[in-house]
């Protein structure tokens, strides 16, 4: 009986106890060599902020690559929304004079209400075919306007809030070609820092697959689109919101915001006097 109990205990001793304590000392080094998971996120700038902004970021929520909303835009009052929604093309004319005298104009307006929201889809009376991984466009005022076009698409895919990109929009329309464009618009501008980012855009396989996105919203187009700017309200074609776009989206707001007040105040005195 005690040669037994002194052979077990020097079995522990001799054997288990060192392999109990080998066994702990592996685990403790699997533990502190396990690798550290990096996440690496696509970064972009939000403009004027320089803010970084993870495109994987509320990524459930469908909210991506999204700049902070403006600190002065204020909602007002409580009310519905109106969204304004623009095809067009970067070298019409009829387009240069909706974007610049009304678009615009009333954006400054009526931004600060919160209500008002934009869309613009540059592409208008093109076409484009892949080619491969690539595509070839064709636009209705030739070349150039691909290339504004496919500017005005990577500008609105960098920054993705109008109130950054309506302003640039506006500058750039109408323009000969990119590099005036760019030259105006974004060297001379707030947006000096993407000059490169956008160029590179504009004038490479990512701006014309900008821009054969937009045709595909645009084809989809239900009546099709027959005249450029084609400009609609809350989904529906309105072709008097070309000739008086703020009183149009003024008419959809209610309640109406005190912004509202001139233009309507003016629509009623010219009603008055036919």
């Amino acid at each position: 009986m005690t040669v037994k109990w002194y052979f077990g205990r020097f079995l522990y001793r001799q054997y288990v106890y060192p392999l109990l304590c080998l066994l702990l000392i592996l685990l403790l080094l699997k533990w502190n060599t396990q690798p550290t998971k990096v996440i690496i996120e696509h970064e972009k700038y939000h403009d004027g902020l320089n803010e970084r902004v993870s495109s994987k970021t509320d990524k459930a929520k469908g909210v991506e690559d999204l700049p902070q909303p403006a600190k002065e835009i204020v909602d007002t009052q409580s009310g519905n929304s109106v969204h304004i929604a623009v095809y067009m093309e970067a070298q019409c004319p009829d387009t240069s004079r909706f974007i610049k005298k009304h678009l615009v104009p009333t954006w400054q307006r009526l931004r600060s209400t919160g209500r008002v929201e934009i869309a613009l889809v540059p592409f208008g009376k093109a076409r484009c075919e892949r080619v491969g991984d690539d595509f070839k466009c064709d636009c209705q005022h030739g070349s150039n306007e691909c290339e504004l076009n496919q500017l005005m698409n990577c500008a609105i895919n960098e920054f993705n809030f109008a109130d950054h990109y309506v302003p640039l929009i506006g500058c750039i329309q109408g323009s000969n070609n990119v590099n005036a464009a760019i030259e105006k618009c974004i060297q001379k501008g707030h947006y000096n820092q993407y000059t490169d980012r956008l160029r590179e855009c504009a004038t490479g396989p990512r701006g014309r697959h900008l821009l054969a996105l937009a045709g595909q919203k645009t084809t989809a187009l239900s009546p099709p689109l027959t005249f450029v700017p084609w400009v609609m309200l809350d989904g529906a074609r309105s072709t008097d919101a070309y000739w008086a776009l703020e009183e149009n989206v003024c008419k959809l707001l209610d309640p109406q915001p005190p912004e509202c007040q001139p233009v309507m105040a003016a629509a009623k005195a010219a009603a008055a006097r036919i």
